[in-house]
């Protein structure tokens, strides 16, 4: 019973931010995101799972049905950036890459970007980081008004992101300085605090790929 109640879990958070289905505000403000309360902005989650759940990593589990491929070159195309200025992806070569896939009213994906804004405050220019979604400008600039996400932010995205058969979110692609995808991380992984709380686990693992790609 308890296997097929985490199972139920794992199924209803790809549905919530599958981008065809979700239906969930996020109402984090940017003074409310912070390490401290991470676990605020997951606290649906925490409903979905017995108290007796041990450690929780999503992101072995779920999210699998991408083409992007470890070891294969990432796509470079031209995109839009927030700003209405072509971006073109070839300008990643040269440098290791982050690129995240996200949208504003996917829980995970909001909870994530204070600690994806510590990778860039850490690593500054030796790194390019990029956030693509499919939302529009004026979505993501009202958004913006109230969290930041420091990341260079494409918009309008929608084709691009279907062509590389990404659904479900947020997703973490790191990239090499050849353009080559290394590794791909959907979300990071969650587990129970000493309180019985679920939160996020902090970027160890990210940080850890970042240093080996430089």
């Amino acid at each position: 019973m308890k296997k097929e109640i985490l199972y139920l879990f794992i199924l209803l958070i790809t549905i919530g931010c599958n981008n065809n289905k979700v239906n969930i505000q996020s109402n984090i403000n940017k003074n409310e995101i912070s390490h401290q309360n991470i676990s605020d902005s997951i606290t649906d989650f925490e409903e979905l799972v017995l108290d007796s759940a041990p450690e929780i990593e999503i992101a072995d589990t779920i999210f699998k049905n991408s083409t992007l491929k470890v070891g294969t070159s990432f796509p470079l195309y031209k995109l839009t950036d927030i700003n209405g200025n072509v971006f073109d992806l070839k300008k990643i070569i040269g440098k290791p890459t982050i690129i995240n896939f996200w949208f504003t009213t996917c829980t995970p994906c909001v909870a994530e970007i204070p600690i994806l804004n510590d990778l860039k405050n850490e690593f500054k220019d030796s790194v390019n980081y990029i956030s693509i979604t499919f939302e529009s400008k004026e979505k993501i600039d009202e958004f913006l008004d109230s969290i930041e996400f420091n990341y260079e932010i494409i918009v309008n995205a929608k084709e691009f992101i279907h062509s590389l058969g990404i659904s479900s979110y947020p997703r973490n692609i790191f990239i090499d300085k050849n353009g080559i995808i290394i590794n791909t991380e959907e979300i990071m992984p969650f587990k129970r605090n000493a309180d019985g709380k679920l939160e996020m686990v902090n970027n160890g693992t990210f940080r850890q790929i970042i240093k080996d790609l430089l």
